[in-house]
């Protein structure tokens, strides 16, 4: 059974007695620490977190309202309550206006109220949590949606170009048809290869994870079948390896396919040409928690500056670069989906390798 989240209370009172009184109450409903001070809540603060800080009003040196106003300042995430005996209404606007208090709780406390008002405090909390992640990924969503647009409406439009210009070579240069159909048919597989890494994108960020047991050595020799019609691929050398006594996995078969097929496929890209042979490896390990894939190369190989940008939407190694750009962000979000854990090591002229860790899901 999934343990259930304890709401963490910070509690500032300079009465002793409230605060043991405080503890003594709430302790098994709540992850309680207590301050004497403002001094000592904020030395407790530096080294801890709280969905909820409960303050009193009139303490020395510094009200209630005062340090939830400069503290908000620091930290607005912690839901704030304010504690006061004061029948003053004109304070406890105050409170509310400038130290964003989320309720006040008037002493002595009416039974029930104090617990109610944290739970809902920390229901706020929770809701602001959703709120701001949900901010971040339209942002980021929105971000990339802009890249979206401008690399793509480039790379769908450089190949029928270059297809209309070698078209037009063709008809006026008689007797040399076949190249230009070699030329043409080079950027119409150039053109296919974008709009199947759209698809696949749309795969791995839109539609929802479906698990299913299947056999994984077996997709991988599927996949390897896939992309033999990619220029070089009948050059290389296909190694698959089960390191352990299981074939059989279940998570989401279309992303780890997608995963699986883009690294492969940008092996074969970046073979080493003046290498006597090409070589990629997949090397997998599955059991009932989790399967583990190494897939290397002996390509052309990645420096540290290309490591740390190779997952960014678009992003292109240089000029010479044969891809789309889309490739590896795909795999890096499809492992994100599914739970998983991407690495990859590179040295120049030695190869890449990369490593999938991905949990198993129950259908």
């Amino acid at each position: 059974m999934m343990e259930v989240e304890k709401i963490k209370v910070l509690y500032i009172d300079d009465e002793e007695q409230n605060l043991k009184g405080f503890y003594a109450s709430h302790r098994r409903a709540f992850d309680i620490k207590t301050a004497l001070s403002i001094k000592e809540a904020r030395q407790i603060l530096e080294n801890n977190w709280f969905h909820v800080i409960i303050a009193d009003q009139r303490m020395p040196h510094e009200t209630g309202t005062e340090f939830f106003t400069k503290y908000a300042l620091e930290n607005p995430k912690p839901v704030r309550i304010l504690i006061t005996a004061q029948a003053d209404i004109t304070s406890v606007i105050t409170a509310i206006n400038e130290g964003k208090i989320f309720k006040y709780i008037v002493k002595p406390e009416q039974e029930g109220f104090t617990e109610l008002t944290i739970k809902e405090a920390y229901e706020l909390y929770k809701a602001r949590e959703k709120a701001l992640e949900k901010t971040l990924e339209l942002e980021k969503t929105n971000h990339e949606l802009d890249k979206f647009i401008y690399s793509a409406s480039h790379d769908l439009r450089a190949p029928l170009l270059s297809i209309l210009g070698l078209t037009n070579l063709a008809k006026q240069d008689k007797g040399n048809e076949i190249k230009y159909v070699e030329m043409i048919e080079k950027s119409a597989k150039k053109l296919d290869s974008f709009i199947v890494n759209l698809i696949n994108y749309y795969k791995s960020s839109k539609l929802e994870i479906f698990p299913k047991v299947f056999n994984v050595e077996k997709l991988i020799h599927e996949t390897f079948e896939q992309v033999l019609y990619f220029d070089g691929a009948e050059n290389i050398e296909f190694i698959v390896k089960n390191e352990g006594d299981n074939n059989k996995f279940s998570t989401d078969k279309t992303k780890l396919t997608i995963i699986i097929n883009n690294i492969i496929t940008n092996c074969i890209r970046y073979r080493e040409k003046e290498k006597d042979k090409s070589i990629i490896t997949v090397e997998f390990r599955a059991n009932d928690e989790e399967v583990s894939i190494k897939i290397a190369d002996n390509g052309i190989g990645m420096s540290k500056d290309t490591l740390d940008k190779i997952f960014t939407m678009f992003y292109k190694a240089g000029t010479q670069s044969k891809g789309s750009g889309i490739g590896m962000y795909i795999v890096k979000d499809a492992v994100e989906k599914l739970n998983g854990k991407l690495g990859i090591t590179s040295e120049l002229g030695v190869g890449s390798e990369f490593t999938i860790t991905i949990p198993a899901a129950t259908a």
